[in-house]
């Protein structure tokens, strides 16, 4: 059994006398005889014993008690590298051979007065303050929430981890929660220079290109690089804003001959990053953006290269532009394409060449050799609307993800997916394949993953309702009716994960690591109603015999998301299945649900 220490004071004394005890099995051993206040006791992973209080710092055992400093301290806790951190009046101290040395944390280095020291079950240490909020420190990286960032309060008063991995902050003015999310979003509190992101591009090197106001950022192993536009808007100077500082503050390039803001992003298959702004494309060779001469940059919102290294963009005044590696740029009206509208989306048909335009009023067109080969529309099976974005699949298959669902157009057949087939709402902004072949959409009900197996069963049977899994504001997304920006709006690194612009930052999901709570929350029976009278909870509650009618209340104790608790039962002896039981109402908290059953006329004698 472990051994539980406690610090006493010696009641009378003068001066002040501690002394250290511990209780193990039903003993308790005191120890010592400190000539001040022990405020605290803190036993580390490495067998050491510390103490603290407004006098110092000791290390009790192993050996003979050593008196380290006199710096005051309030608190103390690990952090995910062993290291001791130690809370003074002001600031943060690490033991380090020995001595005392400044604790410093990634991008705060403004005072404040830890209070609280706490470290969950990921390893991450909180840091709760009086006055400045709450500081969180996880993987070399810190962030800062304050009451301007939505905390109930400033100073925190209580750290808490629950059995389902939240973590509970009690302020002065109020209770707070923060927990995990399959789908979480990287905006300024990570260092990025906007939280309003235009494109997102996973190059082959493992970087994320970002498309924004500000210009070019590029993010790599977690540490941001901005390339801004010319004449960014500087901040103002003094105390930190109320949103939090990143951990790791950009590295910010001035002078890297980007011309405005970046909007589509595109690498071809030299590994070269091209970037379209309000005027020009350019293209980034290794150390500064180049001007590519003879293309006129407006409102571009795709870029593609085909099999002979044609670069295709997709531009809303200039129609479709073939950029070749020599020569002048052609230039395609999109009336040739058979449109009055212009297009949104581009894909190069990886076995016949060509290329494919998805059009903002509806429709896709196929165009090789200088002109449109094939065409398909509402009338063919395609969905209706807008063609948000295309791309082929590892079977050869086109997707368009349209307004009306998402068709998919193989050897001149159209199929399309819609709600009527299972989907949760018909708009889809775009699809995506991960590395297990499953099939993810954004629609503005939320993020959707429908199984390979589940996709095909419907490609050979029309009549078959896929069940897809549905991933909303609880998982981090944040759903949307329209979706703006250029191109692309999604892409998928070399390590699996999806990324893709939101409204306030990029979002990202890694298929491979779903955070899923699979810890069963408690059931709890609230009643029991027996033919109409009402029996409580107790445990060997005996029912009388020929009962006819039961009801049972219950509910499940989850704070994840209590909206998403789903409950089966089976009478056993009587039901050879688990059934599907009541599912509490969107939005409520704890709500029992009721189940009736009718009984045989045996079960219960």
């Amino acid at each position: 059994m472990g051994i539980v220490w406690a610090a006493t004071e010696i009641l009378g004394a003068s001066p002040i006398q501690s002394r250290l005890c511990a209780a193990q099995t039903g003993r308790v051993q005191c120890f010592g005889n400190f000539q001040q206040d022990i405020g605290w006791v803190y036993p580390d992973s490495k067998g050491n014993l510390w103490t603290g209080g407004p006098d110092g710092l000791w290390r009790w055992k192993p050996g003979e008690p050593k008196r380290y400093d006199t710096f005051p301290t309030s608190r103390a806790i690990e952090d995910e590298r062993g290291t001791l951190v130690l809370a003074g009046s002001q600031e943060l101290k690490e033991v380090v051979d020995g001595r005392l040395e400044k604790y410093t944390l990634p991008g705060i280095d403004w005072p404040f007065a830890p209070d609280r020291l706490f470290r969950s079950s990921d390893g991450s240490l909180w840091i709760g303050t009086e006055n400045r909020g709450l500081i969180h420190v996880h993987r070399g990286r810190a962030d800062w929430f304050a009451q301007a960032d939505g905390l109930s309060g400033n100073y925190i008063l209580s750290l808490f981890e629950d059995r389902e991995g939240n973590v509970w902050v009690g302020t002065d003015g109020g209770l707070d929660r923060f927990r995990d999310v399959a789908v979480p979003t990287i905006s300024s509190r990570q260092g990025l220079p906007d939280d309003g992101v235009w494109s997102v591009l996973g190059a082959r090197d493992g970087s994320v290109w970002l498309g924004s106001p500000s210009g070019v950022s590029r993010w790599k192993d977690g540490e941001v690089t901005i390339y801004r536009r010319p004449h960014p808007k500087e901040s103002a100077p003094g105390a930190p804003q109320s949103q939090p500082r990143a951990a790791n503050a950009g590295r910010e390039i001035d002078k890297s001959g980007l011309p405005g803001s970046a909007e589509s992003l595109f690498e071809d298959d030299a590994g070269r990053i091209w970037v379209t702004t309000s005027g020009d494309v350019v293209r980034w060779d290794g150390s500064r953006f180049a001007l590519v001469n003879g293309i006129p940059g407006p409102e571009v919102y795709a870029m593609a290269e085909d099999r002979e290294g044609n670069v295709w963009i997709v531009s809303e005044e200039h129609g479709l532009l073939r950029v070749p590696h020599q020569g002048d740029v052609e230039q395609i009206p999109w009336q040739r394409l058979g449109h009055r509208d212009y297009a949104l989306s581009i894909a190069i048909d990886p076995s016949r060449g060509g290329t494919w335009i998805g059009f903002a009023r509806g429709g896709i067109a196929y165009w090789k050799d200088g002109q449109v080969r094939m065409s398909y529309w509402e009338r063919d099976g395609l969905g209706k609307g807008e063609t948000r974005a295309l791309r082929f699949g590892s079977r050869g298959a086109l997707w368009a993800a349209t307004r009306s669902g998402l068709s998919r157009i193989k050897d001149g057949h159209v199929a399309t997916l819609t709600s009527r087939d299972g989907l949760p709402c018909d708009t889809v902004h775009w699809s995506m394949e991960d590395d297990e072949h499953a099939v993810w959409l954004y629609m503005p009900c939320g993020l959707v993953r429908i199984e390979r197996s589940d996709l095909d069963a419907w490609l050979a049977n029309p009549s078959h309702t896929v069940h897809p899994r549905v991933f909303d504001i609880s998982d981090g997304i944040r759903p949307r009716a329209s979706l703006g920006g250029y191109g692309p709006l999604l892409s998928k690194s070399p390590d699996g994960k999806i990324w893709f612009t939101a409204y306030d930052g990029v979002s990202v999901i890694d298929p491979h690591h779903l955070s899923i709570n699979k810890l069963p929350p408690p059931v709890h029976i609230e009643q029991i109603v027996a033919d109409g009278k009402t029996y409580g909870p107790s445990e060997g509650e005996n029912l009388p015999a020929l009962v006819r009618d039961l009801t049972i209340d219950y509910t499940a104790l989850s704070l994840v998301a209590p909206e998403k608790v789903h409950f089966r039962y089976k009478l056993e002896g009587q039901d050879p299945n688990l059934e599907r039981g009541g599912q509490r109402p969107p939005g409520a908290v704890f709500e029992p649900a009721t189940e009736t059953l009718p009984l045989p006329r045996d079960c219960l004698e």
